[in-house]
């Protein structure tokens, strides 16, 4: 079957698509879901989705930094690094969207969450630290790396914490993640050679441009771009 013209295809396409592909996820590990599968759920032909997606590994992509941005969790952490709001951060936790980076991963796909979040988080501290000309020096790539697996098992746990233990019990949990937080905000603006403040200023630019993102989200911004 040919590619359909583009204006043909439903402007509802990638969001029905999208939707179909997380309701099928709820019942299947991630390697049974199939494209046909998605297709039907989804009440689209198969070349309607290969006019979106060339595969579903790109769809996988897609959908993981759609929901990892529009949950805006490296926000929330900033933000409870700077001004202590733990609500707005635990909030976070019980959100559809955190809810459905960890389904990905107890359906078989941890390995592809982690490096497809992993990967998210270099480029968007990339844009936060670095002038279009820069670079990120190796100490703060070496930080950047090492608590991006640390964002992750963070996710896991507090997620699973949260749905089964009252908020007020992992509070001081929280506080540690708060203090750790401001530790590694400290240390990569030190290694990078910028102050704590100017580090905050940019990424105070760069969320502001995911946000503006996320409220139009289509299926070519889903990387991050260097904002400066």
């Amino acid at each position: 079957m040919g590619r359909p013209r583009k204006n043909s295809a439903q402007p509802d396409a990638i969001e029905r698509i999208t939707e179909s592909f997380w309701h099928l996820l709820e019942d299947h590990q991630l390697n049974e879901i199939t494209i046909g599968m998605i297709s039907k759920t989804a009440n689209c032909n198969r070349g309607t989705f290969y006019y979106h997606f060339t595969d579903i590994d790109e769809l996988i992509d897609y959908v993981i930094k759609r929901e990892f941005f529009v949950n805006s969790m490296p926000q929330k952490l900033f933000k409870l690094a700077v001004n202590g709001n733990e609500e707005d951060f635990l909030e976070s936790l019980n959100n559809p969207s955190s809810h459905r980076v960890c389904l990905i991963m107890e359906r078989g796909g941890q390995s592809l969450a982690e490096e497809r979040i992993r990967s998210s988080l270099v480029l968007l501290w990339q844009a936060i630290l670095c002038c279009e000309d820069d670079h990120l020096s190796n100490d703060a790539r070496l930080i950047i790396e090492y608590s991006s697996h640390g964002m992750m098992g963070l996710i896991r746990y507090l997620h699973q914490q949260n749905a089964d233990e009252d908020i007020i019990n992992i509070m001081p949990s929280i506080e540690l993640i708060r203090d750790t937080s401001n530790f590694i905000l400290e240390h990569i603006s030190q290694a990078q050679g910028i102050t704590r403040d100017e580090l905050l200023e940019r990424a105070d630019t760069v969320f502001r441009w995911i946000q503006a993102e996320s409220q139009t989200l289509n299926h070519a911004s889903s990387n991050i771009a260097v904002v400066k």
